[in-house]
C-alpha cells in the first residue's frame, strides 16, 4: 500500500485497491481447492469410497 501512496494515490483508493487485490487473489485460492477437492472425490470406477484395504498379517 506504501507503493501506491507514494505515487500519490489516495489512501482510501488504495485501501481500495488493495482490498480488492486480496479478494482477488482469495478467489483464485477458493476456486483451486473448490476444483482439487472435486478432482480428490470424484473417480472414475463409481466407487465413492478412496480408502485401500490393508492387510496387516
Amino acid at each position: 500500500m506504501n507503493d501506491c501512496q507514494n505515487k500519490g494515490i489516495s489512501r482510501d483508493a488504495c485501501y481500495i485497491a488493495e482490498q480488492n487485490r486480496q479478494a482477488t487473489i482469495n478467489a483464485a485460492a477458493e476456486k483451486q481447492a473448490m476444483e482439487n477437492a472435486q478432482n480428490l472425490y470424484s473417480t472414475n470406477d463409481g466407487n465413492s469410497h478412496h480408502h485401500k484395504k490393508h492387510n496387516n498379517d
